[in-house]
């Protein structure tokens, strides 16, 4: 008897341990499609990359059009799993907006509000929003990737 609810209370332990990836990966999904919905020009954001340790430490608003240019910024952080893999940006087709924001050891986001066509310029605004003291340093970013149709000067704008 005592073997059975053992082996009972281990099976409810293992089943309640088990993460729902597929859901989070689904409202991931559709959280970067509403957003790319939301602005005039359609943008998706790129997930799995860092900040490389080489650069400065300072604030960056950046809009890179060649592979070279972004692994000067960027590298790859795959993680194993389904949707581990970085973003895929060709830039034959495709640049990255990006703004990268000096280390914090405060919980830090940076989130797309929205990128539209301004006259000849395109205007991309985002929002950094600082959370809770942490026990590490993290270096925040977000980098987006717009189709190359979207041409034009890009003008940042924090709100």
């Amino acid at each position: 008897m005592k073997k059975i609810i053992l082996v009972a209370i281990i099976l409810g332990l293992v089943s309640a341990c088990k993460t729902n990836t597929k859901a989070d990966n689904t409202e991931n999904a559709k959280a970067e499609s509403v957003e790319s919905q939301q602005s005039g020009i359609p943008f998706l954001v790129a997930e799995r990359y860092f900040v490389n340790n080489t650069v400065d430490d300072q604030t960056y608003t950046l809009k890179i059009t060649n592979e070279k240019d972004f692994d000067n910024y960027f590298g790859k952080a795959p993680v194993m799993g389904q949707g581990g893999t970085p973003t895929e940006i060709d830039f034959s087709k495709q640049y990255v907006i990006a703004v990268i924001v000096p280390k914090t050891d405060n919980s830090t986001t940076i989130t797309p509000i929205e990128l539209s066509k301004q006259g000849e310029n395109i205007l991309f605004s985002y929002q950094v929003s600082k959370g809770e003291k942490q026990s590490f340093t993290i270096r925040p970013a977000l980098a987006i990737v717009v189709n190359n149709d979207y041409t034009g000067n890009i003008e940042f704008k924090e709100q």
